[in-house]
């Protein structure tokens, strides 16, 4: 299953190995391409953006690309700046591309499966903290995917119970997610009922499940680690409020949680840098009693 045949050593050159991967896809193959370190994609953006994402709309859906470009992005380990970044932002906007993002090694496997079924390209987040959290092991369901990769959408991860006085949505991805529910069990302890929805796939977005959440406590916070300006969360928020009856049902203005518009800090900060439960916390804390 694992011979050399199904294995390419390449140099460590991004570019080069993503017009390697180009290249497989067009000969019909099934590819997996792995950065070490998510902070390297930019060495493989043209690929990525220019022929990846173009070929299915350049040959109307005759050449296929089943490339997987596998991500192991953020921070929360003590290493250079490039080795600890989140680049989901650069590429919502790049049509004829499909955006993953795991929170468990089960999420992984399914969405693995199913980015390899799939005739489109792939970008695949994996948080790297998901190769060294040992709370999060445990024995893989060996399955094939019973939907496709768009269709993975969100999971509940903490529901909130409706109440008249309404609540929090958090809408999380990644590591992001156990932030956000430590910030929930705290909101809870203080009267806040808070419902933590976990995104599996962040292109498309899972616009029904969030739409429905909101509705439920009329209230939205979002949190990633890459920098606000520009990034996720404005994006999410966007697509809500440009939807006028989502529009009507908010009794508070969204809030975007991230890193702060800066570039990385040295390795002995890196800690600081990451948006932590005391900040999500007090974003929750604040539209929870914002007079809209």
């Amino acid at each position: 299953m694992f011979s050399a045949s199904r294995f390419i050593d390449t140099p460590l050159d991004e570019h080069g190995t993503a017009r390697l991967a180009v290249g497989l896809a067009l000969d019909g193959r099934t590819v997996f391409l792995e950065a070490q370190f998510s902070g390297f994609v930019y060495a493989m953006l043209n690929h990525i953006v220019a022929h990846m994402a173009r070929f299915r709309q350049r040959s109307a859906g005759c050449l296929r690309q089943s490339v997987t470009v596998v991500l192991p992005y953020g921070g929360g380990i003590p290493l250079l700046e490039h080795h600890r970044e989140e680049e989901v932002a650069p590429f919502l906007n790049s049509p004829g591309l499909t955006i993953g993002c795991p929170a468990t090694p089960q999420e992984f496997y399914d969405l693995a499966w199913a980015a390899a079924a799939s005739e489109k390209p792939v970008l695949l987040f994996i948080p790297k903290l998901l190769y060294r959290d040992n709370s999060l092991r445990s024995s893989l369901h060996r399955r094939m995917p019973e939907k496709a990769l768009e269709h993975f959408g969100a999971r509940i991860a903490c529901a909130a119970v409706e109440s008249d006085t309404g609540g929090v949505t958090v809408v999380a991805f990644g590591r992001m997610i156990s932030t956000a529910l430590a910030a929930a069990q705290r909101a809870g302890q203080h009267g806040i009922p808070v419902e933590v929805l976990a995104l599996r796939t962040l292109k498309p977005l899972p616009l029904e499940a969030i739409f429905h959440s909101v509705k439920k406590t009329k209230r939205l916070v979002t949190v990633e680690e890459a920098p606000v300006s520009g990034g996720f969360g404005e994006h999410l928020v966007a697509n809500v409020t440009s939807d006028a009856t989502m529009l009507a049902t908010l009794w508070a203005t969204p809030r975007c949680v991230g890193a702060p518009d800066i570039d990385h800090p040295a390795a002995p900060y890196y800690a600081s840098y990451i948006p932590q439960t005391e900040d999500v916390l007090q974003a929750i804390e604040d539209t929870f009693h914002e007079e809209f």
